[in-house]
């Protein structure tokens, strides 16, 4: 099987975590990074996410999973989604993107047939993969108001505004900023964006329920 060089220094950094609906992808982003909506490869995912949209433009499960998700509850399990059109063979390495997905219906559903509750995309530079450089690879994402990969902290503060210190973590040359929006219904939205040397290389979306009167308390550090 093809191999896939993991690095697990983002999700160090990035401990926070949150449904059955498909949305078409076309049309332009939303200026607005509350929409949680995005740009990969050209195409855009509106929310709420549907796998059928990712599988649609060539990405699939590895060992294509399809297990069960329990009622009314959050998909612990993180899978590993990866597209052909973004393969190195010389490294046999695929750039990734990390899935999770969420139930809101009260019955068992696969889970390619729930909404997606989190993302992860990375773009890592060679130091941090192993010396090894997948620019020529990866895949092109670009967030609201065209912020992407290499975006530093000064553009990402111009676009959407700047976040208190509990919102802020720095480690060395690694710094993680977290945005987050709290809806009537208890949504909270949560965006991971992670610099390294002042270059965004990851970016990590989240979506899941909160119960009442919850107050979200920044990056844990």
């Amino acid at each position: 099987m093809k191999k896939i060089l993991l690095t697990i220094l983002s999700f160090l950094l990035l401990l926070s975590l949150s449904g059955c609906n498909k949305k078409t992808t076309t049309g332009m982003t939303s200026k607005d990074w509350k929409d949680f909506e995005f740009e990969l490869d050209g195409v855009v995912y509106k929310n709420p996410w549907s796998f059928d949209d990712f599988a649609a433009n060539g990405w699939r499960i590895m060992d294509d999973a399809n297990d069960n998700i329990d009622p009314d509850s959050n998909g612990a399990q993180l899978y590993i989604m990866i597209n052909d059109n973004h393969y190195d063979k010389k490294h046999d390495y695929y750039p990734f993107i990390t899935i999770q997905f969420d139930n809101r219906t009260d019955e068992i559903k696969k889970m390619k047939d729930c909404d997606i509750m989190r993302l992860s995309f990375q773009n890592l530079p060679p130091e941090l993969n192993f010396g090894v450089d997948m620019t020529a690879v990866n895949y092109e994402l670009v967030l609201a108001k065209g912020i992407s990969w290499g975006a530093t902290e000064a553009e990402v503060i111009a676009a959407y505004g700047d976040v208190e210190a509990d919102f802020k973590v720095q480690r060395e040359d690694i710094k993680v900023i977290q945005y987050y929006t709290l809806s009537e219904e208890s949504l909270l939205s949560v965006m991971h964006l992670v610099f390294y040397k002042d270059a965004l290389y990851s970016v990590n979306l989240h979506r899941y329920y909160v119960y009442d009167g919850y107050e979200h308390q920044g990056v844990q550090r």
